[in-house]
């Protein structure tokens, strides 16, 4: 399989597994980097036009990093753990983040950002406002050095 760049556009059917055909390729991108993701910069972002949409994808990404146990352990330490010190790791891991306003959202961009300045999370998932919110922050970093992949799902 060649390294080479490639812009991709895929149209199928519902339950036909499009979510993880850029899911996979994403994980695989941020794990095989030379270096984990530096302090508050982002090396993917996943853009969905609905919050459900948005939620679905997290929730799929998520169960995907479980097999992955030091981005597993990371994903245990952001939603679960009380109290319990952050996991390290030298080599790369997926920190994924959820960003959704919308109706039934309980979560304001401000929290997005606070949760984002503590524990820096890698790969973003978000609706169009949310994202637009949430990059306009000058503590949001996004270099071409370390970026790695723009999905737009549902993008038609």
């Amino acid at each position: 399989m060649g390294t080479g760049n490639k812009d991709v556009v895929v149209e199928a059917v519902t339950g036909s597994g499009k979510t993880l055909s850029f899911l996979i390729p994403l994980a695989h991108r941020v794990l095989r980097m030379e270096e984990p993701t530096k302090k508050h910069h982002v090396a993917a972002i996943v853009v969905a036009p609905t919050r459900e949409l948005a939620i679905q994808i997290h929730k799929t990404l998520t169960d995907l990093v479980a097999f992955h146990p030091p981005s597993a352990e990371m994903v245990h330490y952001l939603t679960d753990a009380e109290g319990e010190k952050r996991p390290s790791s030298t080599a790369p891991v997926i920190v994924p983040q959820l960003l959704a306003g919308g109706r039934g959202s309980t979560v304001s961009p401000a929290q997005d950002l606070s949760f984002f300045l503590r524990h820096s999370p890698n790969v973003i998932i978000s609706t169009p406002g949310r994202l637009n919110d949430f990059l306009s922050s000058p503590h949001v970093h996004c270099p071409q050095s370390s970026f790695e992949m723009l999905v737009f799902d549902e993008a038609g």
